[in-house]
């Protein structure tokens, strides 16, 4: 309504009111989708952060570690598998720590 009463204060002619209409209303359609197209917007159900936590949880509980004795001599490094003995801070295949 304010852009008819603009139009016709300016002096506007029958075709310039129809473009000027049209403007406010693609103007206005589009304040409205932006006002309203986030809340519309379907969110997901789960969290992406509980459901890698929870398979990190599952795959930790399908390995089965054992009994690990505090004098074991030897270690297994976790990123390559291969065995070294305890005393050796960095596993000497591949280096990881």
């Amino acid at each position: 309504m304010v852009c008819f009463w603009l139009a016709v204060g300016l002096g506007a002619s029958g075709s310039m009111l129809n473009l000027l209409m049209s403007l406010c209303a693609i103007f206005l359609a589009g304040v409205v989708y932006l006002g309203v197209a986030p809340r519309l917007r379907k969110r997901d159900q789960y969290d992406l952060n509980a459901l890698r936590e929870l398979q990190e949880r599952e795959e930790l509980e399908a390995i089965d570690v054992g009994e690990v004795s505090p004098d074991a001599d030897t270690v297994v490094c976790p990123n390559c598998g291969a065995s070294y003995k305890r005393r050796i801070l960095q596993c000497p295949h591949c280096r990881c720590g």
